[in-house]
């Protein structure tokens, strides 16, 4: 019982407390970001521009140098995100870009756009954010469906179909950000309304398209006879985010 008292006490005693004083971020902002560096008996506090660190010198050492990296006047980040039927992240990074100007200016801070052909449809959304900061996006409009109750007495409602997407975007450094996002799309057909959605949280690298998710369907329909038909669809959500002051520290 001695020696493991003795050695509690050591291992506390190896433990210093450092105040980083910040400048740009509030604590709250980075405090996810630092805490994978902790280890079990290490503790991080934000104070509004200060974080409060308890643990070992090599571990304050490091923490320290992350955080003169992440503590820096937001960015602006530009999010794009791709939903449709026959698209790949090949095809996306192939040379397609949204929102950027001569000498990386921002013509616009978000937009909507969608397509469709035989087989194939397509919707893209982009928005405007700053680093850490959430952000949402939506087009659609509100359609009508006639309800009956009987003896021919019925209504109107309205039912909202929509795309769009929320998300909130963290740069990590080194060319990489984190993501959380949410994207939908909803779609009608012949008075049904379905939708496609995802919720995640990625690391990819900043300026490139990345599938975050998808949804494939299988649809049978039989007539008269023994003859049927089925038809396979499948649906791809990509994302990319580009860093509007890249360079700028």
């Amino acid at each position: 019982m001695p020696g493991l008292l003795i050695f509690s006490m050591s291992l506390a005693a190896s433990q210093d407390i450092a105040v980083i004083q910040l400048r740009n971020r509030p604590a709250e902002d980075l405090q996810p970001l630092l805490l994978p560096m902790l280890n079990g008996s290490d503790s991080l506090v934000p104070n509004h521009m200060q974080l409060i660190i308890k643990a070992d010198p090599a571990t304050i050492r490091e923490i320290r140098g992350l955080v003169e990296q992440l503590d820096r006047r937001p960015h602006r980040l530009l999010i794009s995100v791709a939903q449709g039927t026959a698209i790949t992240a090949e095809s996306l990074n192939g040379g397609i870009g949204v929102g950027a100007g001569p000498g990386g200016g921002v013509r616009v801070q978000g937009g909507i756009s969608a397509s469709a052909r035989q087989g194939n449809s397509r919707a893209s959304q982009f928005v405007q954010t700053v680093d850490g900061q959430p952000a949402m996006i939506q087009a659609g409009q509100d359609v009508p469906f006639r309800q009956g109750y009987g003896y021919g007495y019925g209504g109107v409602v309205y039912e909202p179909v929509t795309t769009g997407f929320a998300v909130t975007p963290r740069l990590l450094g080194q060319g990489e950000i984190e993501i959380a996002v949410a994207p939908w799309s909803d779609n009608l057909n012949q008075g049904v309304i379905s939708t496609q959605s995802a919720a995640t949280r990625v690391r990819a690298p900043l300026g490139a398209w990345v599938e975050i998710g998808g949804l494939s369907q299988s649809r049978v329909s039989s007539g008269y006879g023994p003859g049927y038909a089925s038809r396979q669809e499948s649906g791809h959500i990509f994302l990319k985010v580009d860093d509007q002051d890249a360079g700028q520290p």
